[in-house]
């Protein structure tokens, strides 16, 4: 089981997840999930945490395809990659999803959309770091982030609208 269901935002509250596990409060992972496991738990809100010297597990592995991981502060963040659609030769321009001729032409926009859409892409950047635009996310697809501090590792997965939406909570 996942030692916490929520969204690990901060430093601090993967920090309090690892001393609750140490305390006991909450379960730590003692070995490597099995396929039909890993397809139960690792959804949006799952948070596990394994020692590595107890375990034995050097990498954690979840059986999903992930982007190269990326850097937010302490953790690491990863995000799901579209299996289905054709791999880039490499990573993938801004914008480049628009159709040529898709536009309908100059269009104003109001301030409030402007700031709306700023806000949209600062609140985006505080989940997934600088994995915006550059590879083939899945649609509504998990984003992996992780801490580890002296062999215990912190690995929580979510999706940005359940984050958004307020259906995860923080520790």
């Amino acid at each position: 089981d996942p030692a916490f269901r929520g969204f690990v935002e901060s430093t601090f509250d993967a920090l309090l997840i690892f001393e609750g596990c140490r305390r006991g409060f909450l379960p730590k992972i003692t070995r490597r999930l099995q396929e039909f496991e890993k397809r139960q738990n690792v959804v949006s809100g799952a948070v596990f945490v394994f020692d590595e010297e107890e375990t034995g597990i050097k990498r954690w592995t979840d059986g999903l395809s992930w982007s190269p991981s990326r850097t937010l502060g302490n953790f690491l963040v990863y995000r799901e990659l579209d299996k289905k659609a054709q791999p880039p030769p490499g990573p993938v321009a801004s914008g480049s999803g628009s159709r040529p001729g898709s536009s309908s032409g100059p269009r104003r926009s109001s301030v409030s959309e402007l700031a709306g859409a700023t806000l949209d892409r600062v609140r985006e950047r505080a989940l997934v770091g600088s994995l915006t635009s550059s590879y083939r996310f899945r649609s509504d697809g998990l984003v992996k982030k992780t801490i580890s501090l002296q062999g215990l590792h912190l690995i929580g997965y979510y999706r940005i609208d359940d984050v958004v939406s307020g259906r995860l909570r923080t520790p």
